[in-house]
This record gives structure tokens, C-alpha cells and sequence, in this order.
């Protein structure tokens, strides 16, 4: 549209500039009939005929070009137009707008397009690994960030269906998270269900949907656990282990350096089985190496810090931090 624009623009100077043409050649001829004499001798009558014969030719020659040009601008009036009324239609633009303000319109939408894009090419944790179309079947391998591979066969024939089978890559899993037994979470949340069977065209996209889901949390909680090991120095444990084919835990181990008390704490992280962060988890299970009455206190100091924290996301990362807090300033 704005090449169109400046076509346009350049077509009526011109036409312009030929008006302004026709206007002066028109005035000359004018001029030159005004002061033909009636006595002038032959051949200065045939030369002013030819002159006013040449100036008719100009004329006409500069006519044909306005009209062209006319017929140009006219279309091009008609291009935009109609891409104007696209752009409306296509971007939901009220109200009458001008050329320009659509194009504005159009520029803005593109960018907020474009940031979308950017957006969804990030959270999306999967991209096509390999397509294979055999016999009415199709093969579609898709690569979870090199943690999951996952083979999807489509029966497009009556009564569609499709047949997911997950693979993991225990070495990368391993390689990413070193020291916390993350193929242990990896395995429960998805080898519970290594192979399963769908029914329906929607399928395909549902999965793809509940696979992102379910890594999406599990690399957020394993990702805080990474954090947290990192930064919280009297932290001596992490890992994932799973007492049983039902339920996945995250234990973690405190030392206070003045003191030598030693704290042991347990989430229960089975709901990351289901696509959900743990946003308001607590410990199910909490040990201390100190005794008696000293052992009860420090218990119900983390236990109290602990359900103060606000629910919502980075919940594992905060609960080391309290947790950690807690045993420090007991030890002063």
C-alpha cells in the first residue's frame, strides 16, 4: 500500500505538471491566433498554421498522456481501496479510517503478531524430529527439548486414531540435572503410561498439549531444585526418589554449621504426574537430628515459617529458602 502511495503520488505531480503543460500551450496558441495578421504573406500564414498545426499535436500528445496516467491513478485509487477494506476486515478495524491509518493499524498488528509468535516459539517445548507417511498411516516423531521423544501414529482412515508411545533420554535428563536423580521424576511422570491409544481428530493436538503440560511443571520444579542447590550453601541433599509406583518425592537436607543439627524434609511431588505445579505444597514428612524438647521446637518453627508462605509459583525454591532461614537462626 505505501509503494502503492508513493506510485500514486508521483502520477498526480505528473499529471499535474502536464495540466500545468496543456494550460501553457493552450495560452500560446491563444496568443499566436491573437496576433496572426490578416495581411501577413503566404508563406508567413503557412508557417503560422504550422506552428498552430504543431501546437495541436503537442496538445493532443500531452491530452493522451493525462488521460493514461488518469486511468493509472484511478486504479491504483481502486487497489487500495480494496485493500483497505481487506485490512479492516482481516485486523477488525472500526470506523473509518484513512490510508494511512491503516496502514499504521496493519504495522501495529503485524508487531503485536510477530511478538506472539516469538512468545509461542518459546513456550513451545517440542519441534518435528522426523514425518513418515506409510500405507495410510502417519509416522510423526516430535523431540521434547532432547528430554523426550515421542512418536505419534495417525490412522487417518474411518474411526481416526492415534497411538503415542514416550521414549526418554536418560543421559541428556542426566546431563541437564546432575546430582538430584531427576530421571526418577522424569520416569514417574512419564513411563507411568509408556503407550497409549486415542480415538478422534482432536486427539493429536490434545496430547501435544498434556505432554508440554506435564514437562513444562516438571522442568519448573526441577529447575528450582537446580536454583536452590546452587544458592542455599547448608543445603547437603536434593533428589527425586519414588517410595512407590504411586507417588514421587523430593527430599531435601539441611545442616546448621554452629550447631551440626541436621534437618531432613519430604514433599509428596506426585501431583507433577497429573500436569500440576505443587503451588501450595508443604513437607509431609520433616526430621531433625536434634532431641527432645529442641527437636519438637525446631520442627514447629519450620512447619509455622513454612505455612506462611503464599501459595503460587517458585513454591520449592521459597520453602528451601524459609526452610534454610529457620535452621540458621536457630542455631544463633
Amino acid at each position: 500500500m505505501q509503494l502503492m502511495h508513493v506510485k500514486r503520488e508521483r502520477l498526480l505531480k505528473q499529471v499535474e505538471l502536464l495540466r500545468t503543460g496543456v494550460r501553457k500551450s493552450q495560452m500560446l496558441k491563444l496568443n499566436c491566433a491573437k496576433h496572426h495578421s490578416v495581411s501577413a504573406e503566404k508563406d508567413t500564414k503557412l508557417g503560422d498554421n504550422s506552428c498552430s498545426v504543431t501546437f495541436l499535436d503537442n496538445l493532443e500528445g500531452a491530452g493522451g498522456k493525462v488521460s493514461t496516467m488518469k486511468r493509472e491513478v484511478e486504479a491504483l485509487e481502486k487497489k487500495i481501496k480494496n485493500l483497505t477494506k481487506s485490512f479492516d476486515i482481516y485486523c477488525k478495524i472500526k470506523g473509518e479510517q484513512s490510508s494511512s491509518g491503516t496502514i499504521e493499524l496493519v504495522n501495529d498488528h503485524l508487531k503485536k503478531r510477530t511478538c506472539c509468535r516469538f512468545i509461542r516459539q518459546d513456550i513451545q517445548l517440542w519441534e518435528v524430529d522426523n514425518l513418515q507417511n506409510r500405507n495410510g498411516h502417519h509416522n510423526i516423531v516430535l523431540n521434547y527439548r532432547g528430554f523426550i521423544s515421542q512418536s505419534l501414529t495417525l490412522n487417518t482412515g474411518r474411526g481416526s486414531s492415534i497411538f503415542v508411545a514416550n521414549k526418554l533420554n536418560d543421559m541428556n535428563i542426566s546431563k541437564n540435572f546432575p546430582n538430584m536423580d531427576a530421571c526418577f521424576a522424569f520416569r514417574f511422570v512419564f513411563n507411568h503410561e509408556p503407550t497409549k491409544k486415542y480415538v478422534g481428530p482432536k486427539s493429536l493436538a490434545q496430547e501435544t498439549q498434556r505432554t508440554c503440560s506435564l514437562l513444562r511443571n516438571l522442568l519448573d520444579v526441577v529447575e528450582e531444585v537446580r536454583i536452590a542447590r546452587l544458592e542455599i550453601r547448608n543445603m547437603t541433599l536434593n533428589s527425586f526418589n519414588s517410595p512407590s509406583a504411586k507417588q514421587l518425592d523430593l527430599q531435601f537436607a539441611f545442616i546448621d554449621f554452629d550447631s551440626g543439627v541436621k534437618v531432613t524434609m519430604t514433599l509428596d511431588m506426585t501431583c507433577l504426574n497429573c500436569g500440576v505445579y505443587p503451588s501450595d505444597i508443604l513437607p509431609y514428612q520433616l526430621q531433625t537430628s536434634a532431641t527432645g524438647t529442641e527437636s519438637l521446637a525446631l520442627s514447629a518453627e519450620i512447619k509455622a515459617a513454612v505455612g506462611n508462605l503464599r501459595s503460587g509459583y517458585s513454591r520449592i525454591i521459597r520453602i528451601c529458602r524459609c526452610v534454610s532461614q529457620v535452621i540458621q537462626s536457630s542455631g544463633r
